[in-house]
C-alpha cells in the first residue's frame, strides 16, 4: 500500500498539525461528539508517521484522553493519560 505520508514526510506533519487544530476547535467548541473521530484520527496518524513512542503520539494521546474525558468514558481516559504519560517520561 503506497502511502503520499511516506513519500512527503512534511505533509503526513502538516496533516497531522491540522487534525490536532480541528480536535482543539471542536472541544473548545464543546463539540466533543465531533471532536472524538478527529482525535482518534490524530493518534492514528501520529502512530503511523512519527512512531508509538513520540511526542506528536503522546499529544494526540492527550488530546483523546480529553474528549473521552469530556464524554465520561473515565476508563479510555485514564489508559490513555497513562500512556501519554509513559512517552512523556523518557
Amino acid at each position: 500500500m503506497f502511502s503520499i505520508f511516506a513519500a512527503f514526510p512534511a505533509a503526513a506533519e502538516e496533516s497531522w498539525s491540522q487534525l490536532n487544530e480541528r480536535v482543539t476547535q471542536l472541544y473548545q467548541e464543546e463539540k466533543f461528539s465531533d471532536a472524538l473521530p478527529a482525535a482518534r484520527l490524530a493518534l492514528e496518524t501520529a502512530e503511523t508517521q512519527f512512531g508509538p513512542d513520540a511526542p506528536e503520539t503522546a499529544l494526540s494521546l492527550n488530546n483523546l484522553a480529553m474528549v473521552c474525558k469530556k464524554r465520561k468514558n473515565y476508563v479510555e481516559a485514564e489508559e490513555l493519560y497513562l500512556r501519554a504519560l509513559e512517552i512523556s517520561e523518557t
